[in-house]
């Protein structure tokens, strides 16, 4: 069986269990509320009513979703469809997949309780009676209690996923990394890089937000600045946005760039590389810039996304200076432990 049968069965199954994760969250999920209108809602017809009225708007949601991104594409701003559609069923699904996840997680153990204390009443033992009792640890109440926390804590995913969307979304942090190199040439200590990555421009990170990311990163005051891939998601035509809100960076030594797989995927290889070409960012794409400061040089290569696992980097040995450091621009990292045996920094 060849390598790319292998990657496609591999796909397959993993998207198949992501599918079957999100159908039971949402079925475990639903049956919770059912159980809770059983509660507090004594009318029959009244809690049909309310429950296919939730449904109704939960498939709206759903067909929506699907709808308009596959009709209208992306968008470099917030608009309300990200906010009542995009948004509001992201938050719903990420939340309840990742808390019927937990809820699975804390259930085990009680499930390997109960098994316990059953084996343990079938044989007679003294101890599983004083489980079953009203004190026992397993008693009904305590059961109850535990089911009632569990359920409870399968409900703190959405208010993480929630806090990410109202806050973490635009709370910009500055990491700083500082990485000693032996084969530094000494013109070069000190050299400072700074790197943006994964920008994605959207709804959820508009051209606006961008640019204030723009401001920041010159403040810091940079030698170089490194964009490292995925400028875009899905929709080729936001392209231009994201190339015009980066072209503010500044920097002595420019800006330089790789490309990553959603400008695979999404088809404009070609035409963002120009499109950064003539606001005067290179996109390096398996070539090489060469830096000088005095007399001495730093060697950067960049590359595109990395499809092979092994990221082999073929085609790279050529790029590579033998008389100086080597830094290698790479989307994904595949192609790191190939990077350190052709001698890359």
């Amino acid at each position: 069986m060849d390598a790319f049968l292998l990657r496609a069965l591999a796909r397959i199954f993993s998207l198949s269990g992501v599918l079957l994760i999100f159908a039971a969250s949402q079925i475990f999920w639903f049956r919770r509320m059912g159980e809770l209108f059983e509660r507090w809602i004594p009318r029959r017809s009244h809690r049909w009513w309310l429950g296919g009225g939730l449904f109704a708007g939960y498939a709206t949601l759903f067909v929506t979703n699907i709808y308009f991104r596959r009709t209208f594409g992306e968008t470099p701003y917030l608009s309300l469809r990200h906010i009542f559609i995009t948004a509001s069923f992201t938050v719903w699904a990420i939340g309840s997949g990742l808390g019927f996840l937990l809820v699975v997680a804390l259930k085990v153990p009680i499930f390997l309780a109960e098994v316990f204390r059953r084996i343990a009443a079938r044989l007679g033992s003294r101890s599983a009676a004083d489980w079953v009792s009203p004190q026992g640890v397993l008693s009904p109440d305590r059961r109850a209690f535990l089911h009632r926390s569990v359920y409870a804590a399968g409900t703190l995913p959405f208010f993480g996923v929630l806090y990410g969307f109202l806050y973490e979304r635009l709370h910009f942090e500055t990491t700083g990394v500082k990485i000693p190199l032996s084969s530094l040439p000494g013109e070069f200590h000190g050299f400072r890089i700074a790197q943006l990555s994964d920008i994605h421009i959207g709804g959820f990170m508009t051209e606006r937000q961008i640019c204030q990311v723009v401001e920041q990163v010159n403040a810091l005051k940079p030698d170089l600045v490194a964009l490292t891939g995925d400028y875009v998601t899905w929709d080729a035509s936001t392209q231009k946005e994201v190339v015009a809100a980066l072209s503010g960076l500044q920097a002595p030594y420019g800006v330089v760039g790789c490309l990553g797989n959603h400008e695979t995927w999404s088809g404009v290889e070609d035409s963002i590389t120009k499109l950064f070409a003539d606001d005067g960012v290179r996109i390096l794409r398996k070539q090489n810039r060469l830096l000088q400061v005095g007399g001495e040089r730093l060697n950067v290569i960049g590359v595109d996304y990395q499809r092979e696992r092994s990221g082999h980097l073929k085609g790279v040995e050529k790029l590579i200076a033998s008389d100086t450091t080597n830094i290698l621009l790479s989307h994904n990292p595949n192609s790191f432990r190939r990077a350190a045996e052709l001698g890359i920094a």
